[in-house]
């Protein structure tokens, strides 16, 4: 049993902290005889699952699951590259995604507490080119998503060759800076990279080092997340990098090769699997901060309801056990973290197939684990021209001002409101014209008129609502 030492860490938390640091970067494994009966039906069944979910001959995923502070179950699925047939191994380095998010809010989190920002600074104070607006928006609003700042990232396919240069983070803030807040700031939570965007050019503000510099020093080196960077760091032991996967018209493409600066702060960071289960252990049990308390709860509106997100984390339930969680999609890849503090389990997917419904598969995973599983999320195939039948424009048949848009991305049908931009939910088919987004549980069906093309759709979320399709 190897124990990793890392002084610098030890330092930072402490005489009283150095048995937990010990316990927890000790990487403990364990193998089939070492679990209960219950819990080997559990594996097989999850075994059997990620087979058909990621086979063989397609792109795939890495997937590690910990119980207790060990690994029970780790392992790669498919292939990183479809040309040459290599095959995903647990070392490789993939793009988290939005996961980013959480190591940015840490990263506030921690500046906080060493009394070199406050929460309830203004942007401006750190950011003096983004204009001030009608209501003053605060470091706090960005990290909970209730800022009213727009979404920056909307690129059409036309424009997608800005998305290979380098950015500095001024280019990218210039995109958004002089719009209209969509909203007062903590009366709504509405989902914005730009928030996340902003906060990392405000660590560059205040620390005077670069956000990949700061990560190192900060989070990877004391943490010895050997593998992780903001984005791929040719400098580090990377095995190698696997190629990105669109499902496109029936067939995998390699996704465009974008530059980690578009995604900077809210989707820049690039890891692995055993990487992120040091990272999640970190934080959990309060070895990088002082208390993780603000990452454990919900930001509460000014009206009382809560958003159901903290800093960097969704709060959900699974099976009557609160989760943490957060996933992410970019071209080519996408991920999912989830961890059930009561139960102590976590559980991690990066995959190279973008648009996989990684959230999904993680809480069927942690459900397994639990010993209280959910039915898994199996798709149903559909070809690209039945999925054109679904897509256009659909009218809120109550309010004629409401409109929603279903688009086709890759493989797949998203929703996508033309006032929440980058508030797009992906959904799955389960046949019949039926659809689901566990994600916002809702469940979606799509009516057809004598012809044979769809004229309405019934969403049902909390309660039924009619939305009628109209002429684009």
């Amino acid at each position: 049993m190897k124990i990793i030492k890392n002084c610098n860490l030890i330092k930072m938390i402490g005489i009283k902290k150095i048995f937990l640091f010990l316990l927890i970067f000790t990487f403990q494994e364990t193998f089939a005889q070492d679990l209960s009966k219950k819990e080997k039906k559990s594996i097989a069944r999850i075994e059997s699952y990620l087979s058909k979910e990621f086979p063989a001959n397609e792109p795939g995923a890495i997937i590690l699951i910990a119980k207790k502070g060990v690994i029970i179950y780790k392992k790669p699925f498919g292939l990183s590259n479809l040309e040459t047939k290599e095959i995903l191994d647990l070392k490789d380095v993939l793009p988290i995604a939005s996961m980013t998010k959480q190591f940015t809010a840490v990263s506030i989190l921690k500046l906080a507490e060493e009394n070199k920002l406050s929460l309830t600074d203004s942007i401006q104070k750190y950011i003096p080119e983004f204009p001030s607006k009608k209501y003053k928006i605060t470091i706090e609003n960005l990290l909970a998503q209730t800022s009213g700042i727009r979404e920056y990232f909307d690129v059409d396919e036309s424009d997608y060759h800005i998305l290979t240069k380098e950015h500095h983070p001024l280019q990218i803030i210039e995109y958004f800076k002089d719009d209209p807040l969509e909203f007062e700031p903590n009366t709504q939570f509405q989902y914005s990279n730009s928030n996340y965007f902003l906060l990392g050019f405000i660590i560059e503000r205040v620390s005077g080092k670069p956000y990949g510099e700061f990560l190192e020093k900060i989070i990877f080196s004391p943490l010895n997340m050997l593998q992780s960077s903001y984005w791929y760091d040719i400098n580090k032991s990377i095995t190698k990098q696997p190629i990105g996967y669109q499902y496109v018209n029936g067939n995998f493409k390699p996704s465009i090769a974008v530059d980690g600066s578009i995604w900077y702060s809210c989707g820049g960071i690039t890891s692995t699997v055993e990487d992120l289960y040091n990272w999640n252990t970190s934080i959990f049990h309060d070895i990088l901060l002082n208390s993780n308390e603000l990452l454990k709860n919900s930001t509460i509106l000014k009206n009382g309801q809560s958003t159901g997100y903290s800093f960097g984390f969704f709060i959900k339930d699974l099976q009557g056990s609160t989760t943490f969680q957060h996933g992410g999609n970019l071209y080519g890849f996408s991920s999912s973290g989830l961890y059930l503090p009561k139960d102590d389990i976590y559980v991690a997917i990066l995959s190279n197939r973008g648009f996989k419904p990684t959230e999904d598969i993680a809480n069927y995973l942690g459900s397994e684990i639990l010993g209280k599983p959910i039915k898994p999320s199996i798709g149903v195939f559909i070809d690209n021209i039945q999925l054109e039948k679904y897509a256009g424009t659909y009218q809120l048949s109550s309010d004629k001002n409401r409109l929603m848009k279903i688009l086709i991305v890759a493989d797949r049908l998203v929703l996508s409101f033309p006032e929440q931009k980058g508030a797009e939910v992906d959904i799955l088919p389960m046949g019949n014209h039926k659809f689901e987004s566990k994600k916002v549980n809702a469940a979606l069906e799509f009516f057809m008129d004598d012809g044979g093309n769809i004229k309405s759709l019934i969403v049902d979320q909390k309660g039924k609502t009619e939305w009628i399709k109209i002429p684009e």
